[in-house]
């Protein structure tokens, strides 16, 4: 009977993974999710990879189509696997090949961790499948690739140096790792947490085991190497100055909000990288740590060290928006712009690693009745994991300021509507070698039809060019504290915004948006190459501005109005 069950149990799991992969994998028809995945890291992996530079190794070599041209090191490095897989396979095709991938990579990290470290026997494979399976099924941007859902593998790895068993493999887990996940977002972070363990390990053990220091020298080599344009536009070229410099680190939690940020980093995650409903694992959790003494003593250790980690690192999470560090930021810059908040990208994979030891002593140590509970449980979670997914295709987001709300999706082809921008790449016609910007409109898909855009959503660009591209948007800059703050002290989204659009006080006329006045500087415009406004926006002063009204283009996709202004 309970062999039986368990077969049962890895067929549901591997059906509704299949499911769920063919449900969400990126495609025209599917919805997609704008802010920072599509809107940004997609489309900046798109222009690398058509470019004809994506193998350029100089870190220096300027690439064109964004903001005038930014330097290789900007884009992602040349050995990443994604990047890769759009440049052979296409843009959206690759992306979804890694889509599947990255989650293969978390259901096998989490089904390797319960069966060589927490000795799951082939009679709980069944249970085993479904953890993994909710793993695997969280929300995760695609585009971080393993950095999030990669670190059960990369914990597997680690453990397996530190018990000397399986090191062929184990290095080679590492060194994919690395590759296929982001320093910046999760690699100095996973490296320091791994020191830590390795030291108090030497000193428990009242012996130095130099292997584990030794994979961690092996795994920052490893980041260097394959990121190193990354390393010398900031460590070693003098000539670039980062537009994240100037970041403004805003602290905005006080001791109880740092307590209460913390629970919610422990059992929810953020964004990008989610414990969906974590809180439903409470009851397994406080079980287990209940009956901690009674726990077989190397699972004990291994599963508390999970719990603890996690617990950890969702703590230094919240503590690095304590208001009490504005001396530490302001003595330490680098700190703004690393963003040392980042463990709560290590949460997840730790804190999923800690639910399986609960699981496996729920189902040793209880009776069917407590067998079943854990199932229905966590089916209930992947449903909930499921709807997480389906949320998160469609909420909404800030676009330039105007409000998309949620009952308003976007397909992948509705939101490059490529049919459309190629209509007005062909209006344009030989001065395409200009460039474009967008008013109320996202850039992205400028960019992915092949039109030279100056405003765009980049992580990292000089600060030279923010500066001057602050000109073109000074006088709206002046009339909304918000939205001058929002460019002052962050900028990566370098758009042409306005106080309304931000603000969300524009009024309507004729089906469209209307700006009475927009307050920009078409002379700066016309500095830096840029001949055409794309605008989902009436601008009632366009004559003031020096702008020609040249067409209203409609896409037959899905009737969206672009005007097309041209600066005369």
């Amino acid at each position: 009977m309970e062999n039986k069950l368990n077969k049962t149990l890895i067929v549901l799991s591997c059906t509704l993974f299949i499911v769920f992969i063919v449900y969400f994998i990126p495609a025209h028809s599917h919805n997609v999710r704008q802010h920072d995945e599509y809107d940004g890291n997609f489309t900046s992996r798109h222009l690398i990879v058509s470019s004809g530079q994506f193998f350029e190794t100089n870190p220096t070599s300027i690439v064109y189509g964004s903001m005038n041209g930014l330097p290789r090191a900007a884009f992602v490095r040349f050995t990443e696997p994604i990047a890769l897989l759009m440049y052979f396979f296409g843009s959206l095709s690759g992306y979804a090949i890694s889509f599947i991938l990255i989650r293969l990579v978390a259901f096998l990290g989490i089904f390797l961790i319960g069966k060589d470290f927490l000795k799951f026997n082939k009679q709980q494979f069944g249970i085993l499948f479904l953890v993994a399976l909710c793993f695997a099924c969280l929300p995760y941007n695609t585009s971080y690739c393993l950095s999030i859902c990669g670190t059960p593998i990369a914990v597997w790895a680690f453990l397996n140096v530190l018990n000397k068993s399986r090191l062929k493999v184990s290095f080679l887990t590492l060194f994919l790792y690395a590759l296929s996940s982001n320093f910046v977002l999760v690699g100095f972070h996973i490296c320091l947490v791994f020191f830590c363990l390795a030291t108090w390990l030497s000193f428990k053990n009242k012996k130095i085991n130099w292997l584990p220091f030794l994979a961690i020298l092996f795994l920052g080599i490893v980041y260097v190497f394959s990121d190193y344009m990354l390393f010398y536009n900031h460590l070693l070229n003098t000539n670039y100055q980062s537009s994240r410099s100037v970041f403004d680190k805003v602290l905005t939690l006080n001791l109880k909000g740092v307590i209460g940020v913390s629970l919610i980093n422990f059992f929810n995650g953020e964004f990008n990288g989610a414990n969906y409903f974590g809180c439903l694992f409470i009851p397994f959790l406080l079980y287990y740590l209940h009956n901690f003494r009674h726990v077989n003593a190397t699972n004990n250790l291994i599963g508390f060290q999970f719990l603890f980690i996690a617990i950890l690192c969702s703590t230094a999470s919240a503590f690095f928006d304590w208001e009490k560090l504005a001396g530490f930021y302001n003595t330490f810059s680098f700190a703004k712009v690393f963003n040392l908040k980042r463990f709560i990208s290590l949460v997840p994979g730790f804190f999923f690693c800690a639910v399986l030891a609960s699981v496996l002593f729920i189902i040793n140590k209880g009776n069917r009745w407590s067998y079943g509970s854990v199932v229905i449980l966590l089916l209930l979670f992947f449903t909930l994991a499921w709807r997480g997914n389906v949320a998160r295709n469609l909420s909404s987001f800030e676009c330039n300021g105007i409000t998309i709300k949620g009952d308003e999706p976007h397909t992948f082809d509705e939101f490059f509507n490529v049919e459309l921008y190629k209509t007005i790449k062909k209006e344009i016609g030989k001065d395409t070698v200009g460039n474009v910007v967008s008013f109320g409109l996202l850039p992205s898909a400028c960019k992915y039809v092949g039109l030279n855009v100056l405003d765009d959503y980049q992580s990292d660009y000089p600060l030279s060019y923010k500066l001057e591209f602050r000109k073109i948007i000074e006088g709206e800059l002046n009339k909304s504290k918000e939205l001058k703050d929002l460019f002052d002290n962050w900028g990566s989204k370098c758009y042409l915004q306005s106080a309304s659009t931000q603000e969300n006080t524009l009024s309507s006329l004729n089906g469209f948006y209307f700006e009475k006045s927009l307050a920009i500087n078409t002379k700066q415009l016309q500095k830096l190459n840029c001949k055409y406004i794309l605008s989902s926006i009436i601008i009632g002063n366009s004559n003031e501005l020096g702008l020609k009204f040249q067409k209203v283009v409609v896409s037959r996709l899905n009737f969206k109005a672009i005007i097309l202004y041209r600066i005369i």
